[in-house]
């Protein structure tokens, strides 16, 4: 596992940066094993002062269909997106 980052601890990110101000890279023997490293990544990963996807990149790589390999974007949007819009999960973690 790598983290990828354009700043350090106390850096000020503005509002007109990009979005993507880092990049969490994880590396398996396959694809199980890997969604495995994300999963635990993404659960110990902390990013404060700003909004985050964390969350929603949780519950999509913990979805049973993401796993089986069997996701497309309309997929992604009604199964994962759509239940945490409703409030099943918080899509934004502060």
């Amino acid at each position: 596992m790598r983290v990828e980052q354009g700043f350090g601890t106390g850096a000020q990110i503005v509002a007109f940066y990009d979005p993507m101000i880092a990049e969490l890279v994880v590396h398996g023997a396959d694809l199980t094993e890997a969604l495995r490293m994300l999963r635990v990544a993404l659960e110990e990963y902390k990013v404060v002062g700003v909004n985050t996807k964390i969350a929603f990149l949780l519950a999509l790589a913990s979805h049973p269909a993401f796993v089986a390999a069997e996701v497309e974007s309309p997929y992604v949007f009604a199964n994962v997106v759509a239940p945490m819009l409703s409030n099943k999960y918080n899509l934004e973690t502060p």
